[in-house]
Protein backbone atom coordinates (compact mmCIF):
# COMPACT_ATOMS: atom_id res chain seq x y z
CA UNK A 1 0.00 0.00 0.00
CA UNK A 2 1.37 3.26 -0.76
CA UNK A 3 2.05 5.98 2.02
CA UNK A 4 -0.20 8.16 3.58
CA UNK A 5 2.82 9.99 5.98
CA UNK A 6 6.44 9.73 4.65
CA UNK A 7 6.44 10.16 1.07
CA UNK A 8 9.65 10.48 -0.22
CA UNK A 9 10.48 13.44 -2.78
CA UNK A 10 10.49 12.24 -6.37
CA UNK A 11 13.60 13.39 -8.66
CA UNK A 12 13.23 15.07 -12.21
CA UNK A 13 13.72 14.11 -15.05
CA UNK A 14 16.93 16.03 -16.11
CA UNK A 15 17.60 16.54 -19.58
CA UNK A 16 21.25 17.10 -20.76
CA UNK A 17 23.67 16.64 -23.10
CA UNK A 18 24.50 13.22 -23.03
CA UNK A 19 21.02 12.23 -22.38
CA UNK A 20 19.87 14.13 -25.60
CA UNK A 21 22.96 12.10 -27.51
CA UNK A 22 22.15 8.72 -26.22
CA UNK A 23 18.41 9.36 -26.97
CA UNK A 24 19.24 10.16 -30.75
CA UNK A 25 21.78 7.86 -31.21
CA UNK A 26 18.96 5.44 -30.13
CA UNK A 27 17.07 6.33 -32.40
CA UNK A 28 19.33 6.02 -35.37
CA UNK A 29 20.57 2.65 -33.95
CA UNK A 30 16.65 1.33 -34.34
CA UNK A 31 15.56 3.06 -37.46
CA UNK A 32 18.86 1.53 -38.94
CA UNK A 33 17.68 -1.77 -37.31
CA UNK A 34 14.51 -1.79 -38.35
CA UNK A 35 14.87 -0.47 -41.49
CA UNK A 36 12.24 2.75 -41.36
CA UNK A 37 12.50 6.71 -40.75
CA UNK A 38 13.72 8.12 -37.47
CA UNK A 39 10.34 9.74 -36.76
CA UNK A 40 8.83 6.65 -37.04
CA UNK A 41 11.14 5.28 -34.01
CA UNK A 42 10.30 8.74 -32.32
CA UNK A 43 6.68 7.69 -32.70
CA UNK A 44 6.61 4.25 -31.38
CA UNK A 45 8.27 5.76 -28.05
CA UNK A 46 5.93 8.11 -28.29
CA UNK A 47 3.16 5.01 -27.72
CA UNK A 48 5.66 3.20 -25.51
CA UNK A 49 5.71 6.60 -23.04
CA UNK A 50 1.75 6.51 -23.33
CA UNK A 51 1.59 3.23 -22.14
CA UNK A 52 4.06 3.88 -18.92
CA UNK A 53 1.65 6.73 -18.09
CA UNK A 54 -1.14 4.67 -18.12
CA UNK A 55 -0.09 1.72 -16.20
CA UNK A 56 1.96 4.78 -13.40
CA UNK A 57 -2.31 6.26 -13.20
CA UNK A 58 -3.84 2.93 -13.01
CA UNK A 59 -1.50 2.20 -10.38
CA UNK A 60 -1.57 5.29 -8.82
CA UNK A 61 -5.90 4.29 -8.44
CA UNK A 62 -4.77 1.00 -7.04
CA UNK A 63 -2.79 2.93 -3.69
CA UNK A 64 -5.37 5.51 -3.88
CA UNK A 65 -8.42 2.92 -3.59
CA UNK A 66 -5.75 1.04 -1.21
CA UNK A 67 -5.18 3.98 1.08
CA UNK A 68 -9.28 4.88 1.13
CA UNK A 69 -9.98 1.50 1.81
CA UNK A 70 -7.46 1.75 5.18
CA UNK A 71 -8.72 5.00 5.94
CA UNK A 72 -12.41 3.51 6.05
CA UNK A 73 -11.24 0.56 8.17
CA UNK A 74 -10.45 3.41 10.43
CA UNK A 75 -13.56 5.51 10.23
CA UNK A 76 -15.43 2.49 10.75
CA UNK A 77 -13.66 1.40 13.92
CA UNK A 78 -13.35 4.78 15.44
CA UNK A 79 -17.71 5.26 14.93
CA UNK A 80 -18.06 1.31 16.68
CA UNK A 81 -15.77 2.88 19.41
CA UNK A 82 -17.82 5.87 20.12
CA UNK A 83 -21.25 3.98 19.28
CA UNK A 84 -19.76 1.70 22.31
CA UNK A 85 -18.51 4.91 24.63
CA UNK A 86 -22.28 6.08 23.68
CA UNK A 87 -23.79 3.25 25.08
CA UNK A 88 -22.20 2.60 27.87
CA UNK A 89 -23.04 6.41 29.15
CA UNK A 90 -26.59 5.73 28.19
CA UNK A 91 -26.76 2.47 30.42
CA UNK A 92 -25.28 3.93 33.42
Amino acid sequence: MGTLYTQAVRKDEEIYGEAIDNFFEKVLRLAKKHNIKEQDIIEGLKVLELKRKNNLFRNNGDIHDEQMAGMGKEIQSISTALENIAEAINNK
